[in-house]
């Protein structure tokens, strides 16, 4: 919920109270959408966590961002950036 809910919501948030101009608030809510979870297995680690657990997590957030990023995008922006992925 927090990486694809809270942060995204937040995003916007913060760009309607500082009043940035579209581009810099679509780059603010592009950048809460995509998981940043990576460091938190070394935290884990470091800790004596369940590095399992940790690394399924991070695997499984990261997975999901292929859909859920642009998904976000959609539904916060109301528009998705075109990639070409054969350039």
């Amino acid at each position: 919920v927090g990486c694809y809910g809270a942060m995204p919501l937040l995003a916007i948030l913060v760009g309607k109270a500082f009043q940035l101009e579209p581009a810099l608030a679509a780059g603010l809510v592009l950048v809460a959408c995509i998981n940043g979870a990576q460091a938190s297995n070394l935290c884990t680690f470091i800790g004596r966590g369940d590095l399992a657990l940790s690394v399924l997590m991070t695997t499984m957030t990261t997975i999901g961002s292929i859909v859920m990023t642009p998904l976000m995008c959609k539904l916060l922006l109301g528009q998705t950036v075109p990639v070409n992925a054969g350039a």
